[in-house]
This record gives C-alpha cells, sequence and structure tokens, in this order.
C-alpha cells in the first residue's frame, strides 16, 4: 500500500485484509493497456477520503482517541526515563566523580553493607524528587495529545523517503512489533531529533505496540489514521492489487471486476468474523478490572456520534436510512458499554413491525429489578423535527403487545419531542404496560461527552422526566 511516494506495506505478505477498511467501493479501480490487457488492479483515495472512511466504520480520529485513552500505559517509557534521568541527574551533580559515588569499595559485597551518610541520602532523595516531578510534568499531556505529537513525528519522518518511518515500517499484520528498549530508544532519539516532545510520543508507542498484539482490527486503522490526519488531504493512498493479475487471472477487465467482488465480499466477511471475535473477547474482559469492554464500546459511541453529526449537519447529501442507521448504531455503542445489557437484535422485524433494538436485561439494580422486564426494546428516531404523540402510541403498543416479556422501552430522539408527547410520556407510566424512558440528541452527546452509563441516566435523570418531573 503506498501513501504518497512511499510505500507502507506490501498487498497480502504483510497485511491480511485490513487495509480493506481504508477504502469506500467506489474507490476500486481497474486499468488497461493499449491492448486492453489488465495493467494495474488498485483501490484509490485520498488522506481525506480514508479518514472519512474510517470515520463511517467507527474507526476514525474520534473513536482513535477513546481506544487509545481507554488502554493508555507508559509504564516501560516512564521506566526508562526515570533511569536515564537519574543517570543525568548524578552527572549534572557529581560530573566525572558520579561513577565513584557508588564505589567506596572494589568488593562489590562489602559495598552492600557500606551505609549511606545522612549527607547521602538526602541527596539521593533529591534527585529522586527531581525526577518525579520531571516525569510528572512530562507525562501531563492528555490523551489526544500524545497521538497529536506522535502524528506529527510520522508526517515528519514521512517526508524523508530515505528514512525509516517509526512503528509504521515495521508494522505488519502477523507480525507485530515488538517492544523493547531499542524501540523506546529509537523512539525518544527521533522525538528530540524533529523538536518534539519525548515521553508522550514513547507512550503512545509503546501503547500501541501492546494494543496491536491484542486488537490489530482497533490497532492498524488507529495508527494509520494517526499519520493520515497529519499529511494533506489530498496525499493519495493506493492499495496495489496488480501483483495478483497472473496468480488470480485477471487478465481482462472482466475478470479483474469480477475478482475484485469476490475479493471485497471475503475481506468483509474475513474482517467481521475478526471483529465478533474481538467484541467477544472485549466483552470478557470487560468482567475484569481493566474494564476495557465497556472502554471500548464507548469509544465506539464517541465515533458513531460524531459520525451522526455529519450526517445531520447536511441531510440533502445524506439518506434517510444512513441516518437513521447512524442512530441506531450510536444506541447500540452505549448499550453495550452496560455490563449487565446485552443487545440481542438489532432491527427485529415481523409482519407487522419492526423493533430497532432488542435488550436482554440482567441488570441488578434493585430499581430495575422492580421493573420484572426481561427484555428491554429501544426505538430511534433521527428525524429534523420533534417526535410527537403517534410514535409513541406505536411503542406503547410494541410493549402492550410482549408485556409478559417487555416493560421497558426506551425511545432516543435525535430532534428531540414535542410537549404533547412529554405530557402522554407522562400519563403511560400510570398504565399497566410498563415504563418508557425517552432521551433526546442532547442527553446522548453529554452521556458521550461524560462516558456515563446510558442506564444510570435513565435511573436517574431519565426517571424524572418519564413521570414528569
Amino acid at each position: 500500500m503506498n501513501i504518497g511516494d512511499r510505500t507502507l506495506v506490501m498487498w497480502r505478505k504483510d497485511t491480511g485484509d485490513i487495509p480493506r477498511l481504508l477504502f469506500a467501493p467506489a474507490e476500486r479501480s481497474v486499468t488497461v493497456d493499449e491492448e486492453g490487457n489488465v495493467e494495474t488492479v488498485t483501490l484509490r483515495s485520498t488522506a481525506a477520503g480514508v479518514l472519512s472512511t474510517l470515520s463511517g466504520h467507527g474507526l476514525g480520529w474520534d473513536a482513535s482517541v477513546a481506544a487509545y485513552s481507554s488502554v493508555r500505559g507508559g509504564g516501560h517509557t516512564g521506566a526508562f526515563l526515570a533511569g536515564q534521568y537519574t543517570a543525568t541527574e548524578y552527572t549534572d551533580r557529581y560530573g566525572d566523580d558520579a561513577d565513584d559515588r557508588f564505589d567506596d569499595t572494589d568488593d562489590p559485597l562489602e559495598a552492600i553493607d557500606v551505609p549511606p551518610t545522612p549527607e547521602q541520602l538526602a541527596e539521593d532523595r533529591a534527585i529522586d524528587a527531581a525526577v518525579r516531578s520531571r516525569i510528572a510534568r512530562e507525562s501531563a499531556p492528555a490523551a489526544e495529545e500524545d497521538l497529536q505529537h506522535l502524528g506529527a513525528l510520522l508526517a515528519a519522518m514521512w517526508a524523508d523517503p530515505d528514512g525509516k518511518v517509526l512503528l509504521l515500517d515495521d508494522l505488519a499484520w502477523d507480525a507485530p512489533v515488538e517492544l523493547n528498549f531499542e524501540l523506546i530508544q529509537q523512539t525518544l532519539e527521533s522525538a528530540e531529533q524533529y523538536g518534539l516532545p519525548a515521553l508522550p510520543i514513547a507512550r503512545a508507542v509503546e501503547t500501541l505496540v501492546f494494543l496491536f498484539r491484542d486488537a490489530r482490527l482497533i490497532a492498524w486503522p488507529l495508527i494509520t489514521c494517526v499519520l493520515l490526519k497529519h499529511l494533506p488531504t489530498d496525499t493519495d493512498v493506493v492499495y496495489d492489487l496488480s501483483g495478483g493479475i497472473w496468480e488470480f487471472e485477471m487478465e481482462t477487465v472482466e475478470h479483474a471486476t469480477s475478482f475484485l467482488d469476490r475479493w471485497w465480499a471475503s475481506t468483509g466477511d474475513s474482517i467481521a468474523t475478526y471483529a465478533q471475535s474481538l467484541g467477544m473477547m472485549f466483552g470478557s474482559l470487560s468482567a475484569f478490572r481493566s474494564k476495557l469492554g465497556p472502554q471500548f464500546w464507548f469509544g465506539q459511541a464517541i465515533a458513531a456520534n460524531a459520525h451522526l453529526r455529519e450526517l445531520n449537519k447536511d441531510r440533502a447529501n445524506s439518506t434517510k436510512k444512513a441516518r437513521g442507521d447512524a442512530l441506531e448504531s450510536l444506541a447500540e455503542a452505549l448499550f453495550n458499554a452496560e455490563e449487565q445489557v446485552v443487545v440481542t437484535r438489532k432491527n427485529f422485524a415481523t409482519e407487522e413491525e419492526e423493533i430497532d433494538l432488542v435488550l436482554r436485561n440482567e441488570l441488578d439494580h434493585a430499581f430495575w429489578a422492580a421493573h420484572h422486564s426481561p427484555l428491554i426494546i429501544v426505538e430511534c428516531k433521527n428525524w429534523a423535527k420533534p417526535v410527537g404523540v403517534e410514535p409513541l402510541r406505536v411503542l406503547e403498543s410494541k410493549l402492550e403487545d410482549r408485556r409478559g416479556l417487555v416493560r421497558i422501552g426506551v425511545f432516543i430522539s435525535v430532534s428531540g419531542f414535542t410537549k404533547e408527547f412529554l405530557t402522554r410520556l407522562k400519563a403511560v407510566q400510570g398504565r399497566d404496560i410498563g415504563v418508557i424512558y425517552a432521551l433526546t440528541g442532547a442527553d446522548v452527546d453529554d452521556l458521550v461527552a461524560r462516558r456515563q452509563p446510558i442506564m444510570e441516566w435513565l435511573r436517574t435523570s431519565g426517571a424524572m422526566r418519564a413521570f414528569g418531573a
């Protein structure tokens, strides 16, 4: 795959199916020579185009920052720098005599029994405090700043066609980069060379190396996104499959187009399978203290919310289905972030109706247990105007038809609700069909920004609105 004039990774040998995520179906291209024989088979876009496509997949800049924030480490980098800074402090204070500071005897075993003087202890504590203060100061940048600094470094190195780009030149789908002191040292030296803060960049590299090991489907697009965001928007991005022209008998346009169709479908299936496995992995991890599962889904929610806002900003250039799907994906991510709620069905259709989301309720909080609702159904409306009474009546009927299993309904409307809707909502709670909670787009924005669990919001602010308070 080429970005600008530089090759990032070779087709098939190093990337697997993952570059498929960077392109849209319309960006496939086949060219022929003067005799009509296929010359190139490629996917072609620009930095701006790839970033837009990644955002549509929930893997754009906002999601990258969220994913990175939830797993950001830096312990190895901090320890490495602490050692370097300590050595520097001793050298600055004692000059050439720094080594002698610890060598009061030629016998190492005897040196263990030589207690430090009070003056030496005081000096050691002062040096330790200075090092810790420096590490804390350099660790201050927020997660997004780490990625901004890393992107600036990668872009600067990318501009040198003869130089090696940190991390990227060694990154292959089936051969993750190993974290070692050599890589950390290389990172620190590169940051210094380009006048960028060392610790945030090294911390980002360390985190991404570990993330790539455990979750390549997140890490590979994330690293690509960080680079492309710092390159000119019109930079060409080309994934060249021409190496397979003879191997896969793509000598004619018809055969090449057929191959692209099959390749597009098969790689999509492969990525979907990997994503499903990855989702299961994060779901399993959520049971542990690391809480990676909820953080992963909050990252997806941040990206989905940004995508939703983009579609709604210019409704003339987006379809009703795309806007509706975007809201459903956002709602799905928010409910997936709940550890005791399981999204069992999406767009569940019967002969008479469709339910946007069906959730299995495993919440053990007394508030939710009192509802006696094994299932929860969710209605999503991404309309330009506030939702009125009629859609609420439809949701009421869905609850009434399933009274034995469903006594909780959630209505999400990006543009809010009419006064009549809210009046009816209060009245609904007096009927024996259960409880309906209502969220606006502004509520969702606030949930995403604060990473507040949606069921916690429904139990507090949502309950107050449902009952007309």
